[in-house]
Order: structure tokens, then C-alpha cells, then sequence
């Protein structure tokens, strides 16, 4: 492992009394072998992401980390914008790109389990009020699944918003509802392999819209109601009020982290790239999505947490071979057990969030300057605070 934080356990000076003597298990010595276990994590996530911060020059970072189910430790480094003196913490607010997407699979999935919307029904049927007649006929066999898991033959070209987008240039527009039912009345499906895999984003503006037309409210209302509200997540949001704006990060150019970029407009197209959100906010759901994994698996009970039912092969591109993507949730297998991802990066914010059921674990990390560094740092450290969790006990 490139980076190695949380290491072997041995009896060091946190564990002196525990190793001193192995009669003495009493509650006293578990409470201080838990204090050590945060102790530990804490400091080897703090030493971790100030040397990310220093090596790859990030202006801002948040990561928070879950262990156990339920235990959590976060921190921060950096300032809201470079060389100023308000300092980043576990409540500053990122843009989070393309992790956007698991926000919006739990909205569609909490939409099927309430029975409003069905994975297997052809998108023409809840599109319909808003296409041609040519067009619903061209998306009969495109399912809400296979929507969700980028094999429905509709590629980003297919959104003006991505397609008109030149190489880093910010997008400043916005993505209107008028123009987006246009952009898919202009779709043809011909020639295209439909239950082919190609991920994209302008395939989650239009389940954005699904979720729209079947329940008659906006994309920010369906993610407070929920998201946001659900999960205790507060500063999770399409739109700034004046307070959270005070707390947003300055983005920089992952190609030059001395040129700031403005966070991204991306209206009708946000729920696939530019939803809002906070370290600690994301902590919340992770921490009740790692609950419903597990209680799935235990009970067979599955709830609006659960994202990956039904999932599709596909090559991942972090050099970690095959992955299954279900709706907004990766799963890429790992020695340690199957991890649950999803990353974004614009050229300025950068996110991952990743989580192990199996371990109880989890990670996830926000940044003000993305690139490749981010992904594998979450996967190093939640390895890291894995093994840092089962050694602890083990000794």
C-alpha cells in the first residue's frame, strides 16, 4: 500500500495497561482500548490528509471516517479560499459533482419503494406528458433500471448542457426544464444498443425530471424530503441561502490550484452533477446506509438506502477491474469485501464516499481541487481504518 496511516496494533503506550495484564478485561480496560482505537484513527486521518494537503498543494479538504457502525472521527485542513484566514471545517460546504448521483438514487429508489415509481417500467411512460409522440415511441424499452445505471443508449451528448460544454470551462448557464425536455425529444435511438453500459450524467437530469413529473414537485423539494430531512442532513441542497454561501469552499483548477472557479450552475442537470453538501452531512446517511446494508443482509429487508438490487457490470477507471453499478452506488470488490462508492470531480470540487457493510466502515472526503489522488486516498485510508478497527480487537 502506497500510503500506509493506521498500521499493525502492538503494545504501545495507549495500550500498556491491556497488554500489562490479560485478566484485566473489565469495562475499564474496553473504554480505554475504544479511546485509543478513535485516538489513533483520529490522528492518522489528520496526519493523512495534511500530507495530501501539502504534496498535491489542495487548498481545502474535509474527510470524515466511520468505524463500527455508529463511531466517527473528522477533520479538516485549509482555508475557505487561498491565503485567507476563515479556516475549512467539518461544516464547510462543497459542491460534490458526480456523487451528486447517489443522492439522487436514494430519491428514486424511496419513490419505488413508496410505489410511485416501478425500476422495470419504460421511461416513455412517466416522460410521457413531455415527449413527442416520435420520441415515446423511441424509448419504449428504455426501463427507469436501465436509466439508472447508465444502459439506457442515452450518452451526455444527448444534454446540450454537457455537450456544448467546452474542455474545464465552468459551466455558468444553468440547464432549464424547457430545454432539457427538448434535448430528449431531439434524442434518436437508432443505431444505439440499448443495455449497453456508458455512464453518464445527462441520463440523471432525466431521472431528475422522472422524479419531477411523478410526484409534481421539484428536484430541491424531493431531496429535502428525502435526503436532506430524512438523514439529518441540513446543508445538503441544489441552492445556497446566504448562510450556507458564507461557508462555501473556493473551488481551484486540479490543473493549476492557483486559479480559482466558481462552483458550478447546473439547474435541471444537478442531480447528476452539482448538489451541495457537508462532510458531516454525508457522514449521516453514510452511517444509516451502512445500518441498512447490513440489516439487509440479515434480514432480507430492503429499504430506500439499498441501491444496488439490481446491478450492471462494468470496467471501472481506477485500475480496479470489474465493478457492478447499481442506481448511484458502485460496488468494487476489494480483498477487505465489496466496497460501496461513488466519486465526482469537476476541474475545482472533488468528492468519494466509500463504505464497507461487511467492515462497518466507512470514509468520505471533499475537497476544494480534485484529481486522481482523491479516489485512492479513500480507499487506502477506509483499508487502513479497517484494519486499525479489527486489530484493536485482536489484541
Amino acid at each position: 500500500m502506497k500510503y500506509s496511516l493506521f498500521g499493525i496494533l502492538t503494545c504501545s503506550a495507549f495500550f500498556v495497561a491491556g497488554c500489562a495484564d490479560n485478566t484485566n478485561s473489565g469495562p475499564l480496560t474496553i473504554a480505554r482500548t475504544q479511546n485509543s482505537e478513535r485516538q489513533n484513527i483520529e490522528q492518522d486521518l489528520k496526519a493523512k490528509l495534511f500530507a495530501i494537503e501539502q504534496s498535491q498543494d489542495i487548498p481545502s479538504i474535509s474527510s470524515g471516517v466511520i468505524y463500527d457502525g455508529k463511531n466517527r472521527v473528522a477533520a479538516s485542513f485549509g482555508t475557505l479560499e487561498r491565503n485567507g484566514d476563515a479556516k475549512v471545517s467539518n461544516d464547510s460546504i462543497f459542491q460534490i459533482a458526480s456523487l451528486s448521483k447517489t443522492l439522487t438514487g436514494v430519491i428514486i429508489q424511496s419513490l419505488i419503494v413508496e410505489g410511485k415509481l416501478n425500476p422495470q417500467e419504460n421511461i416513455s411512460t412517466y416522460l410521457a406528458p413531455e415527449l413527442t409522440t416520435e420520441t415515446k415511441a423511441q424509448f419504449n424499452g428504455v426501463t427507469l433500471v436501465q436509466l439508472m445505471q447508465h444502459r439506457s443508449g442515452i450518452i451526455d451528448e444527448d444534454c446540450t448542457v454537457y455537450r456544448n460544454r467546452a474542455e474545464a470551462e465552468v459551466v455558468q448557464s444553468g440547464y432549464s426544464r424547457s430545454t432539457l425536455v427538448s434535448d430528449i425529444n431531439g434524442i434518436d435511438m437508432s443505431g444505439r444498443d440499448v443495455d449497453i453500459f456508458e455512464y453518464t450524467s445527462c441520463g440523471y437530469a432525466i431521472a431528475g425530471l422522472i422524479a419531477e413529473l411523478g410526484t409534481g414537485k421539484d428536484f430541491d423539494t424531493l431531496l429535502r424530503q428525502y435526503v436532506a430531512e430524512p438523514y439529518n442532513m441540513p446543508d445538503t441542497v441544489v441552492t445556497l441561502n446566504d448562510a450556507q454561501k458564507s461557508r462555501l469552499v473556493t473551488a481551484y483548477n486540479k490543473r493549476d490550484r492557483s486559479e480559482a472557479v466558481l462552483p458550478y450552475i447546473m439547474g435541471k442537470a444537478s442531480p447528476g452533477s452539482a448538489i451541495y453538501s457537508t462532510v458531516h452531512d454525508l457522514l449521516n446517511l453514510q452511517t444509516a446506509q451502512i445500518k441498512a446494508y447490513r440489516e439487509a443482509e440479515n434480514t432480507g429487508n430492503t429499504n430506500a438506502l439499498i441501491l444496488t438490487e439490481d446491478v450492471t457490470s462494468a470496467s471501472l477507471r481506477h485500475d480496479a477491474g470489474d465493478a457492478l453499478f447499481g442506481s448511484g452506488l458502485i460496488i468494487m470488490p476489494h480483498p477487505k469485501g465489496p466496497f460501496y462508492l461513488h466519486d465526482g470531480d469537476l476541474d475545482g470540487f472533488a468528492s468519494v464516499y466509500a463504505f464497507s457493510p461487511e467492515n462497518e466502515a466507512g470514509i468520505v472526503i471533499l475537497s476544494g481541487s480534485g484529481g486522481p489522488w482523491i479516489t485512492n486516498s479513500a480507499i487506502e485510508i477506509l483499508v487502513d481504518v479497517i484494519d486499525e478497527h479489527q486489530n484493536n480487537f485482536t489484541h
